[in-house]
C-alpha cells in the first residue's frame, strides 16, 4: 500500500455534515469505501466503489493493492466503536488519517438534553451484553450503541433481572432523519 487511507466520519446529516476538506478528499479518491447509505450520498463519484458489509478482510486486501488515495466513509466518529480501530490494527497507524464527525452517541445525548461527561459508553452490537451489565454496575449514566429495535427491551430485562431498575432510558431512533424520535421512560417501561 502506497497511499494514505482517510477514514471520514459522516454525521447524522450525511454529506451535509462533511467539511470542505472531507468533500475534497472524497472527490480526489480513487477508491471510495462505505456502507450503501454512505456511498449513495455520492452518486457523482466516478472512481471505484466498495460496499462495506461483513467483508472487512476483503476490504483490507483491496486497500493494500490500491495505489491511489482511499477514502473510507464511516458513521460519526470512526474511533468510537467504529472502523478506525480495525483499519489501524490491519494497516498500521501511519497508513491512516481519521477525520471524525459528530457521533450518534453525541447526537443522542444532546437530543436527550443529558450531559455525558461522566457517562460510560459501550456497545451491545456484536459484543454481547456482558459489557452493558458491567457498565450499568459501575456508572450512573451509560450510553449504549445497539443494532436493532429489540435490543432496548433485552437490555432493560437484563438490567432488571440483575437488580438495576433505577435507570431512566432514553431511546433514540432514526437520529438526524425526519423520523427522529427520542423517548424517555423508566427502565421497567422499556420492556413494554
Amino acid at each position: 500500500m502506497r497511499s494514505k487511507v482517510f477514514i471520514i466520519g459522516m454525521g447524522v446529516e450525511g454529506k451535509e455534515s462533511l467539511s470542505k476538506k472531507s468533500l475534497e478528499l472524497v472527490q480526489s479518491a480513487s477508491l471510495l469505501i462505505g456502507g450503501e447509505r454512505h456511498l449513495d450520498e455520492f452518486p457523482e463519484f466516478k472512481g471505484e466503489r466498495f460496499v462495506l458489509k461483513a467483508n472487512l478482510k476483503e476490504m483490507v486486501e483491496l486497500i493494500k493493492k490500491e495505489l491511489g488515495e482511499v477514502v473510507v466513509l464511516a458513521s460519526g466518529d470512526p474511533g468510537l466503536f467504529g472502523i478506525a480501530d480495525y483499519l489501524i490494527r490491519n494497516l498500521g497507524s501511519n497508513a491512516v488519517e481519521i477525520i471524525p464527525n459528530v457521533s450518534a452517541m453525541q447526537w443522542a445525548f444532546a437530543k436527550a438534553k443529558v450531559s455525558w461527561s461522566d457517562a460510560r459508553i459501550v456497545s451491545s452490537h456484536g459484543r454481547g451484553m456482558d459489557t452493558v451489565l458491567e457498565a450499568a454496575r459501575e456508572a450512573d449514566r451509560i450510553g449504549i450503541f445497539t443494532s436493532n429495535g429489540d435490543e432496548p427491551s433485552e437490555i432493560a430485562k437484563l438490567l432488571i433481572d440483575n437488580g438495576l431498575k433505577d435507570f431512566t432510558a432514553y431511546i433514540c431512533e432514526d437520529l438526524g432523519m425526519e423520523t427522529e424520535k427520542v423517548s424517555e421512560m423508566p427502565i421497567p417501561e422499556v420492556i413494554g
